[in-house]
């Protein structure tokens, strides 16, 4: 199944957006829904691929702007985030993501649930990094995230990449 997802023009507008930040803060959050290998065998690749497509409208609400929000890879989408200033503002935003995707999913009469993590990423004082680098540090904050109770983590800048 082709999920039309172009990486080479996701990374082309991630690196325009962290080039264009001009002093706003920059947040990106890379969110990884689990289970849905089972989900696949159970309820088969077109009822999981409309619950991903709902999870996707899902995250277009919080973030307000469709154009905020896509799908990177079968169950990764990558939300971007201006205006955040802290840390705080962005475990909030984090917090309403999980909130959504936390929300069951009905097909054929049965609710699902998917698990998910969060991986966040800030720029706020006006370093950024090439989008190489940058998706590097998400995916230690979204290694770490899986592994916390809060299902989030944020990429702070003094965590060792070579954990």
């Amino acid at each position: 199944m082709t999920l039309g997802i172009d990486r080479n023009t996701t990374f082309a507008r991630l690196q325009e957006r962290l080039e264009s930040r001009e002093g706003r803060g920059l947040s990106l959050f890379l969110i990884h829904v689990s289970r849905l290998r089972q989900l696949n065998r159970s309820l088969g690749y077109r009822a999981v691929d409309e619950f991903l497509n709902e999870l996707e409208e899902r995250l277009m609400r919080v973030a307000r702007d469709p154009e905020r929000v896509e799908r990177i890879g079968n169950a990764d989408y990558l939300v971007t985030l201006d205006g955040l200033m802290n840390r705080g503002h962005a475990q909030l935003a984090a917090l309403k993501m999980l909130d959504e995707l936390s929300k069951p999913l009905q097909r054929e009469n049965r609710l699902c649930h998917l698990d998910a993590a969060i991986g966040i990423w800030m720029a706020v004082d006006g370093s950024t990094g090439d989008t190489e680098t940058v998706l590097q540090q998400l995916e230690w904050a979204i290694t770490e995230a899986h592994q916390t109770p809060e299902k989030y983590a944020l990429w702070d800048g003094e965590k060792d990449e070579s954990e």
